[in-house]
């Protein structure tokens, strides 16, 4: 092999070394980014509450799917809640029984209502969101229920 060969084949190595490395990273990075979490749960409601996944409130709601979320995420779904008794309702929601029990502890579940207080026979949306923090470690599937809850007032 004569000295240009020899410079060649350095050379040659070096950028199918830095090709690999870039691979790599790449491919890892995409990786951790794209972990996705399936999720599900439960919606419960007191007696003179019902929940309808669209605002005329024609198709009723009992399981949330919030599909595959991923780290450092907000996700939210609109429910419409309609006061189906006849006299105002009070609303609060809560969620609980998080399945793994430490999905809690990298989910964070909130939501906003238009209103409160629901005369009979209205209805108001209520927006749902589920913030999931930057690493989820292990976490990936996990479960909770929403529940709703009309106080007569």
């Amino acid at each position: 092999m004569n000295k240009k060969h020899v410079v060649r084949y350095f050379v040659s190595i070096e950028i199918v070394l830095i090709m690999l490395f870039s691979a790599f990273a790449t491919s890892a990075a995409l990786n951790s980014a794209s972990k996705a979490l399936f999720s599900g749960g439960s919606v419960i409601t007191t007696i003179n509450v019902d929940v309808y996944q669209d605002p005329a409130c024609t198709q009723t709601l009992t399981s949330i799917n919030w599909g595959n979320v991923y780290p450092a995420s907000n996700n939210t779904q609109t429910i419409y809640i309609k006061n189906s008794g006849n006299a105002p309702e009070q609303l609060s929601i809560t969620a609980g029984n998080w399945n793994p029990t430490n999905a809690s502890q990298v989910l964070t579940f909130s939501y906003s209502l238009n209103s409160i207080t629901l005369a009979p026979s209205a209805s108001t949306p209520a927006t749902l969101n589920l913030a999931v923090s930057a690493n989820p470690e292990s976490l990936t599937t996990f479960n909770f229920n929403i529940t709703i809850t009309g106080t007569q007032t």
